[in-house]
């Protein structure tokens, strides 16, 4: 199991994740396995910044992921595995307020209950989106219930098997916009009876790369 100790090492801590940190690390475009739509996405004037919450817990002999599976009649990523998270509101002092009040109103996570270490690269995606993933310890996660009307399921994914590289798999698509055809190879973890794919699974991948 991995030290706590050496966990925090790996981070830069909390301190600089600013909404002006956002920007330039959009502006950097450190994102890792992302949409192809995404670098047109990045140069246009407009993307929606929003945060998302990735809770790394401890129990007695594992670390695992906190995710959750989103309800299949929502209008925006129906059924998806992701991150606690949302769009980042004019009045959120930070992409940090922003991911913990989002982790609350989903799963009903306590942010005394949280200890954020810092976070991944920025992820753009192909629909207009930049997201800030908050990597974060949670030290009690006993009380966690999932919001009905967002949430239909709160699962753990163990560390372990995010650092087992066999459980790393590519699939292909293609998609079309404007008459131009994209081919697109992204990353999925395939876990029990959840498909993780897309942003959440990038972002997987790009914490297993800080990791390894």
């Amino acid at each position: 199991m991995m030290p706590l100790d050496k966990l925090r090492d790996l981070f830069d801590g909390p301190e600089k994740i600013s909404h002006e940190y956002f920007e330039i690390l959009t502006n950097d475009f450190l994102t890792r396995h992302h949409h192809p739509l995404a670098e047109a996405e990045k140069d246009k004037a407009k993307l929606n910044p929003s945060a998302v919450l990735v809770p790394i817990c401890y129990s007695n002999n594992e670390v695992k992921i906190l995710l959750t599976k989103r309800l299949d009649n929502l209008k925006d990523h129906a059924g998806q595995i992701s991150f606690p998270g949302g769009k980042i509101e004019k009045n959120d002092t930070s992409p940090i307020e922003t991911a913990l009040r989002e982790a609350n109103e989903e799963v009903g996570l306590r942010s005394d209950d949280v200890n954020v270490l810092g976070n991944l690269d920025v992820y753009i995606t192909g629909t207009g989106f930049r997201i800030m993933p908050i990597v974060s310890i949670v030290s009690d996660y006993s009380y966690l219930k999932a919001n009905q009307n967002e949430v239909d399921e709160i699962f753990f994914l163990p560390l372990e098997f995010l650092m087992d590289s066999n459980n790393h798999k590519k699939e292909s698509a293609t998609y079309e916009v404007n008459n131009k055809k994209y081919e697109y190879d992204y990353y999925v973890l395939p876990y029990k009876d959840y498909n993780i794919w897309g942003a959440t699974a990038g972002m997987l991948i790009n914490l297993y790369q800080i990791l390894k």
